[in-house]
């Protein structure tokens, strides 16, 4: 039986942590059935992650171990003068953490998810384990981030994965020699039956059943959207659709959702627009909405939020930029409008729903292209695929 460490940088349930509990239950999946020998034999998992969490509670569900410790987390605080001797010492101390976690736990495989944990790769690429290092992120800003993160990926995976073409552009030097685009997929297709009750979810919201409703789905914080949301609102004036936007603040960050709440009271927008907390439901609040709302104001590397939309049927109006390129098919699927102005948000909202006809079509039209994919199962088999590759017995030795 072969170890697989994941570590994680988060414990919570946004767009990461849901693929990596996707991969998780696949393996799960995988251990429950019969299997052949070599590669495809059952994996046990471990899971490091920097605190507990409703993550944690999910992973232990599937049988996983979780441990907690310091991983090493690159945040852009510690980027600040000052600031780096405590990052590499807090590095360090991750890189350790790691490592002895494969010592313990006899570690075939350590996955290291996101690229803010640079002290958990360090550990990964000095232990005996592969090292497989799959890429969320676009780094923008500063450049020299962007470039000395490709090369610490480029020296320290055996394999790297990138969620989609776009990260893969941004993040990974085009010299490496084990290097995959896996588009992330749903976990599962969720039958109208599985759904809260369209009508029922719509009412407690206060939202009436000839109202629009735009829902826009994601973690609080400077980029997602939010505030260029409220311009756009103002915008529309009384055209505006109702709009809920469900997501909290990471940890430590509530100043990001304090701001945003004050805002809609002070412009007068509490009629239209109205914040709730982050959902476990999301699919039911999706499912009620007549678009979806992906307004980023940096490029998304993926857009999780946007193909979950889209397996309910939800058409998604998205910023034109980073990997919702890839998943929005602009007229057909939602709409695409340009990055950070609100005159266009505001303009494709009422291109959208303005025209039921167009509305009407987009939304069978997402499911299907959702199907034809970005499912769980081709998400899994691609990962789980990685994983055997490296296990098998004509795998390449790891660099030294």
């Amino acid at each position: 039986m072969s170890t697989i460490l994941f570590t994680h940088p988060s414990a919570e349930l946004y767009g990461a942590d849901r693929t990596l509990l996707q991969v998780v239950e696949a393996i799960a999946e995988r251990n429950a059935s019969p299997q052949a020998e070599g590669p495809r034999a059952p994996s046990r998992v471990v899971v490091a992650l920097p605190r507990r969490g409703v993550l944690a509670d999910r992973l232990e569900a599937l049988g996983a171990i979780v441990e907690v410790g310091e991983l090493g987390a690159a945040l852009r605080a510690d980027l600040a003068p000052g600031r780096f001797g405590k990052f590499l010492h807090k590095a360090r101390r991750g890189a350790r953490f790691v490592e002895s976690l494969v010592e313990r736990h006899g570690v075939d495989i350590v996955h290291t998810n996101t690229t803010v944990l640079i002290g958990a790769a360090y550990g990964a690429h000095r232990s005996s384990a592969h090292h497989v290092w799959h890429v969320h992120e676009i780094l923008d800003n500063p450049s020299w981030a962007r470039l000395g993160m490709r090369s610490l990926i480029k020296r320290w995976s055996d394999v790297a994965i990138a969620n989609s073409r776009a990260t893969a552009a941004a993040m990974l030097d085009p010299r490496i020699e084990r290097a995959k685009t896996i588009y992330n997929g749903v976990a599962r297709d969720r039958g109208d039956d599985e759904l809260g009750d369209r009508a029922k979810v719509r009412r407690g919201l206060g939202v009436g059943a000839g109202d629009a409703l735009a829902v826009l789905p994601g973690r609080i914080n400077s980029w997602k959207g939010q505030r260029l949301a409220l311009d756009a609102a103002e915008r529309l004036g009384d055209a505006c659709p109702r709009i809920v936007i469900a997501g909290s603040p990471p940890p430590g960050q509530e100043h990001f959702a304090i701001r945003l709440d004050a805002e809609i009271r002070e412009r007068g927008l509490a009629e239209r627009v109205m914040r709730i907390p982050f959902t476990e439901d999301l699919p039911s609040l999706l499912a009620a909405a007549d678009v979806c709302l992906v307004p980023s104001t940096r490029p998304e590397p993926f857009g999780l939020v946007a193909i979950e939309a889209m397996a309910v049927g939800t058409p998604v109006i998205a910023a034109d930029h980073g990997g919702l390129q890839e998943i929005v098919e602009h007229g057909v699927t939602g709409a695409l409008f340009a990055p950070g102005s609100a005159d266009a948000l505001a303009g494709a909202m009422r291109d959208v729903l303005g025209d039921p006809g167009r509305l009407a079509s987009m939304g069978p039209a997402a499911r299907e292209r959702q199907r034809s994919m970005f499912t769980h199962e081709r998400y899994a088999e691609e990962m789980l695929g990685v994983y055997e590759s490296l296990m098998a017995p004509w795998a390449v030795q790891r660099a030294a």
